[in-house]
């Protein structure tokens, strides 16, 4: 039940986070950038896209640093480069 309450404060946590890094951040920065702003706007769901990815991205590490498991990715590029 413990570990069930961490995982919803990290899915909230993240939500959060993603949501306003994207929404008052990364958008209105890149939409400074006239050529940038064209893309997006081609792209109707480029909003939800980015919110989605970087929530995914937040709250699956959480998950893996709560359980002390990462993912076999970070171990190898761990051998391979011992600065990262």
């Amino acid at each position: 039940m413990k570990q069930l309450i961490k995982q919803f404060f990290f899915f909230l946590f993240s939500s959060v986070i993603a949501v306003g890094l994207i929404h008052y951040l990364a958008l209105p920065t890149l939409m400074n950038y006239p050529r940038l702003a064209r893309m997006i706007d081609r792209f109707t769901y480029t909003e939800e896209t980015l919110t989605l990815f970087l929530f995914f991205s937040i709250w699956l590490f959480l998950i893996q640093w709560q359980y002390g498991k990462f993912s076999t990715i970070y171990r190898i590029c761990e051998r391979e480069n011992p600065l990262f």
